[in-house]
């Protein structure tokens, strides 16, 4: 029997767009209202891929594919199958420090 040696896995510098397209449909971005969602929405679209944006979603509300979803709402409410960060969170990953 031969001996193989373990294949080790790729390890790749982390890529916003890349990370988040890939293993999910869309981003959502949660945040109380006024937070600054909408007012960086261009960068956060820019930065995750996103070709479509939901402004103030609701449950119900049809969510497109690739598409940049910003809300409100309480965490329980949210769809399976997309990224979900806060809005600090989301700051973060564009380099932004909040507060």
């Amino acid at each position: 029997m031969a001996n193989h040696a373990p294949i080790a896995p790729e390890i790749r510098p982390f890529n916003a767009e890349s990370a988040i397209s890939s293993l999910f449909r869309a981003v959502l971005i949660h945040g109380p209202w006024g937070c600054g969602k909408t007012r960086n929405a261009a960068r956060f679209m820019a930065a995750f891929g996103c070709e479509t944006l939901v402004d103030e979603w609701r449950p119900g509300t049809p969510i497109p594919d690739r598409a940049l979803v910003l809300t409100g709402r309480p965490l329980e409410d949210f769809p399976l199958g997309l990224r979900v960060l806060s809005f600090v969170e989301a700051l973060e990953i564009l380099g932004v420090r909040h507060g």
